[in-house]
Formats: C-alpha cells, structure tokens, sequence
C-alpha cells in the first residue's frame, strides 16, 4: 500500500485516466514547428546552394560561410548547423576532437558561438560545416528548375524535430517543476527555490543530503518535498533508475526528525514503455499529482504552510474523495466555477481577496 493510502492499482488507474496528452500542450508545440528563417540568412544559404551547383569545392563553401557568419552572425550559424544535420552541441564536441586530432594548443570552446572566437577551431568548424554542407545538397542540381531558398525551407521543417531534441528535453525537464512554482506564486503558497517561478532551470533544493525540485514552504523547514519527473517519449531502461531515485529521497526525508512530506510530479506517456519505473514512483511517493492535477500539490503545500482554506473548483471531485478528505482543513470547494481563477490543471483557485 502506498504512503498516501490508496491501492497502487488505484494510482495506476488515476494516472492513466488523468495521463497528460503532451501533443496538445502549448508549450510543447512551440518545438514542433520550425523556427521562420530571417530572410537574409535564406538569401544566404540559398547562395551556398548556388555554389555547390556550380561546383565549388568544400574550401570555397567554408570561405563563403565564412563571409557569411561576419555579416550575419550567429542566426546564421544556427541556421547553418541544423541544416547540416547537427545540433549546436554535436559541433562543439566535433570541433573539439577535430582540434586534438590536429594539435591545437589553445583551449577549446565550450559553445557553438565561441567557436568564431577560436580561429584555429573555427577554420576547423568551417571546413566541417561545408563538407556537410555539399553532402547535404549536392543533388540540388540534378532537380530541374529547383528553388535554393525552397530547399533550404524544406530541409529547414525536415531538420528541425532532431535539432532541437537536446533542448527540448532539458527544457521539458524543469517544465513541471516551474509550472508548479508559478501557480504556488500566483495562490500564495511559500516554496523554494523562489527563483524557479520565474527560471524553468534553476538549482534543486537540498534536504537531507538528496535533491528536490521544489520544497514547500522554506528548505529550512521542510513540510513537503516535490520531485518532478514527466516523459513524453520511451524511456526504456532508464524508467528503472526513477524508482531508485525516489526511495533514495524517501530514505533522505525519513532520516529527518520531522519527515517531510514526498510528493511526486510524475506525467507523461513515455512512462507505459517502462512500468517498473512508475510503479516505484507511485508506491514510494506520499501523494503524487500530475499537470491535470497539479492542484492537489498545491493542497499539500497549503496544509504543510498552515495557510487558510483555499477555494478550489473542481469538475469532478468524486475521484479524489479520500485525499480532500487528508487535506480538509486546507480546502473548501466551490459550487461553481470562479470567473477570474487561477488554474491548476483542470482545478481552478479563486483568487484572494
């Protein structure tokens, strides 16, 4: 039986039924659309195109790309890097080996816009970036009456998924967690870090020895500790290791005198391709939400804060019976739905007078 005292069937049953459904989310779709090209960075890789129709050779494109990046900087660049097929991450990585490989004594650059700076690893970038370049589109010419700056929009929408994976990922990471913080800033829940209502990456709060996301109400009195973890992809193996995360930050919190309370963020359908590891959040986690959900960590927050009811409308609160019922003097519900509320998640909190 979990903490919170409901089944582990019946938390499964709850996260399938409240699952959240990342293709319609606003913040997810802004990375599933190509970013619009800045008209003279088309013009310009349009250009490239030209030359490598007419035969340039890889030291002409990387002399090109070259003049290019001095005019139209680091759009460009950008621009130029996914096209290729590399994220800005994967030619720092290349640039730096390229630079062993060839002896560079100086320091190689930690991001994809130092490398300018750099010229020895910025000749190297640019004869990596042409070679790519000509591979890439080298069988424009053979297409009749073909539009450069058409097939760089095309190739823009097709490279654009794999491009901006890597900070997708990272930024989905501490999407829940700062999703959470601002809801708690605009009901008037104390939490920290303080700093992640307004900044989805900032540093975890340390209680015990063990990272968490969010602390409710100060981390020098902890009464409720939050850990995020939300998957919208397979997450395979790595699904098992979320288990072991979460019964090491119960084992951390149990340590404490008083033992806070462990709450788990935990969403996303990239959790089905790895029971093992949802389950051992589920049955580790004193009480879990999710983003349809979310108010019931701001619930936690209030009791462990001892703020006064907050007024909360909810669509269905039949589901829930036996966790407003732990959290009662923390709640009363309303009968309708407020017209200027704060939601949270298919919860909506009436604003304080």
């Amino acid at each position: 039986m979990p903490p919170g005292g409901e089944s582990l069937e019946e938390r499964l049953h709850e996260f399938e039924e409240f699952v959240w459904i990342h293709t319609e989310d606003a913040f997810q779709q802004q990375f599933d659309t190509a970013t619009d090209i800045d008209p003279n960075v088309l013009e310009a890789l349009g250009g490239l195109i030209a030359r490598v129709d007419a035969g340039a050779d890889e030291s002409e494109i990387a002399g090109v790309i070259g003049d290019h990046y001095n005019s139209l900087g680091v759009p460009f660049l950008e621009k130029l890097i996914q096209i290729v097929g590399l994220t800005r991450n994967k030619l720092v990585t290349d640039v730096d080996a390229l630079g062993r490989a060839a002896g560079l004594s100086d320091r190689p650059p930690t991001t994809f816009t130092a490398i300018p700076k750099k010229s020895g690893h910025w000749v190297l970038a640019r004869n990596e970036l042409a070679g790519r370049f000509r591979t890439v589109f080298s069988t424009s010419a053979s297409v009749p009456d073909s539009s450069h700056e058409g097939l760089v929009e095309t190739v823009n929408r097709a490279t654009w998924p794999g491009y901006i994976r890597q900070e997708r990922a990272k930024r989905s990471g501490h999407q829940a967690e700062a999703r959470l913080a601002r809801i708690c800033k605009a009901v008037g829940v104390p939490f920290e870090p303080r700093n992640k209502a307004e900044q989805d990456i900032a540093a975890d709060v340390q209680v015990g020895g063990e990272s968490f996301d969010l602390v409710f109400p100060t981390a020098a009195r902890p009464g409720a500790c939050v850990i995020s973890t939300v998957h919208t992809a397979d997450i395979g193996q790595y699904g098992e290791s979320k288990g072991s995360d979460i019964l090491a930050a119960r084992k951390a919190l149990e340590s404490l005198a008083r033992p806070p309370i462990l709450v788990a963020l935990v969403d996303g359908l990239g959790f089905r391709s790895n029971r093992a590891g949802l389950e051992g959040v589920l049955e580790t986690a004193d009480e879990f939400c999710q983003f349809r959900t979310i108010w019931k960590a701001i619930l936690v927050a209030a009791h462990v804060s001892s703020l006064p009811d907050l007024a909360l409308w909810l669509p269905d609160s039949e589901p829930f019976t036996r966790f407003l019922g732990r959290y009662a003097t923390s709640v009363s519900l309303l009968g309708s739905r407020p017209d200027d509320g704060i939601e949270a998640g298919d919860g909506i909190f009436a604003r304080r007078a």
